[in-house]
């Protein structure tokens, strides 16, 4: 039997959604599987990364990016994960997933159709 899934929003800049959705289209997945299998490929380098640093408030802010709304399923346990990272890090739920793309997408643009 396969563990529960729940879906949660995300928001991601808008060329990497499009890479997303080709990417899912052509692999005949969801981006949801997409997310999952990067989170599994990548969780271990972000576990890796520093907590994030107390600041000052004087840092730059980044210019603004247009983003897309998603909502993606995950299975309990892997959205559990996130959010732990994502609290140790100090960064959204969309950062830390974001990131793992960034990580795993090599790995997964190379994936053959049939997987």
């Amino acid at each position: 039997m396969s563990e529960e899934t729940r879906e949660q929003a995300l928001y991601f800049p808008v060329p990497v959604v499009d890479v997303l959705q080709r990417e899912a289209a052509r692999l005949d997945r969801s981006v949801s599987w997409c997310l999952q299998r990067a989170w599994t490929r990548a969780r271990g380098q972000i576990a890796a990364l520093p907590s994030a640093p107390q600041v000052d408030g004087t840092e730059a802010a980044a210019a603004p990016v247009e983003k897309r709304k998603r909502t993606i399923f995950f299975p309990v346990s892997m959205l559990r994960e996130i959010r732990e990272e994502a609290a140790r890090l100090d960064r959204s739920l969309s950062w830390v997933v974001g990131r793992a793309w960034e990580i795993a997408a090599p790995e997964i643009l190379a994936l053959a159709r049939d997987v």
